[in-house]
């Protein structure tokens, strides 16, 4: 299979994301999204800016390829960092709206525990009635961790393992251990970069990255969509058309 740039921007477009370009994003389809789904098309553009080079780059013998998985591990590492930023910051937002005297006690007491709150914090809630959720939270969520993924969102009663589909597919492709999207990049982070060569069967290359531009974009567009209906607020808006762009 040819994993081309515009097959990839074609598939892209389905969940409303387009390829800069000099001439105006074409209004194919006018959604609600968040504010930082916004900010996530224009990550998402900025991780592929190295899609072409990865595609010219393959060509190279097997022994002078440096390049080539250099730009394949650094669009990985760009990817995942646009889906954390999206999903902290979605969060934050919706936590800043959000009681905590109106949260389910159980899944807020889970949530506590994985994040490690100060243990106090039950204390000082009895004091506020109109205590926000956001005043208890870590300075970084850490959402590269599935599990604190997970027990965050279903606190506001979202399941991240279904958003994209009922069989947890594209979870488990993004937060699977050892050869999902986020450990992939961890290994590459925090391990060995040099480790992604021609000896690895689990390297990183334009199929790997083509597939998970795709899985990513379908788990934050169907995300973008179900937040934007369960919390509608002036953050929400028709961004595609407008001035900004």
């Amino acid at each position: 299979m040819i994993y081309s740039e515009n097959d990839l921007w074609g598939k892209l477009q389905d969940f409303d994301l387009y390829k800069y370009a000099d001439k105006p994003i074409p209004v194919v389809k006018i959604n609600k999204h968040t504010n930082y789904f916004k900010k996530f098309f224009t990550s998402i553009n900025m991780s592929l800016i190295l899609y072409p080079k990865i595609l010219k780059a393959k060509n190279k013998d097997d022994y002078n390829k440096f390049d080539y998985y250099f730009y394949c591990n650094m669009s990985l590492v760009s990817l995942i960092t646009s889906l954390e930023t999206y999903l902290e910051n979605n969060f934050r937002a919706i936590a800043a709206e959000s009681l905590v005297k109106d949260l389910n006690t159980e899944i807020l007491v889970d949530f506590v525990k994985k994040f490690n709150i100060k243990p106090n914090y039950f204390e000082i809630l009895k004091k506020y009635d109109a205590f926000k959720l956001s005043k208890i939270l870590p300075s970084r969520m850490d959402f590269q961790q599935k599990d604190k993924a997970k027990i965050a969102y279903k606190l506001i009663d979202i399941d991240l393992k279904t958003i994209a589909d009922k069989n947890c597919k594209i979870w488990e492709s993004i937060f699977k251990k050892d050869n999902g999207y986020i450990d992939l990049r961890n290994n590459i982070i925090h391990v060995d970069i040099i480790k992604n060569d021609i000896s690895n069967p689990m390297r990183i290359n334009e199929e790997l990255i083509y597939r998970a531009s795709i899985d990513i974009a379908e788990f934050v567009f169907k995300l973008d969509k179900s937040i934007s209906n369960e919390y509608p607020s002036p953050q929400y808006t028709d961004f595609y058309g407008t001035s900004a762009w």
